[in-house]
């Protein structure tokens, strides 16, 4: 079930990344996805504890889904903050940190 995350993030970023390029207003997408991540994790901490339930999807869910949205925000806003000379070594330094 933890794989929940990535699998949606496989699916959703480049629909999401398509989307951010259309619309733009990636800062704004930025703080949604901050929140969307915070109400993942809430409601995976109030979670009753329970070892044969499925309820832990939905907060799963919920961080895939703002794990997306922020991936798909940030990494496009590189080439827009450093400049064209060292685009490769901003790459590398946020996979690196």
């Amino acid at each position: 079930m933890f794989g929940v995350p990535y699998i949606m993030s496989a699916f959703c970023s480049p629909l999401l990344g398509l989307l951010i390029d259309r619309f733009g207003k990636r800062a704004f997408i930025t703080c949604v996805s901050s929140l969307i991540l915070v109400s993942g994790f809430a409601m995976s901490m109030m979670m009753p504890e329970c070892h044969r339930c499925y309820n832990e999807m939905y907060p799963l869910v919920f961080t895939g889904l703002g794990y997306s949205l922020y991936s798909s925000a940030m990494w496009g806003c590189i080439p827009y903050v450093v400049s064209q000379r060292t685009i490769g070594t901003a790459f590398g330094l946020t996979t690196a940190i």
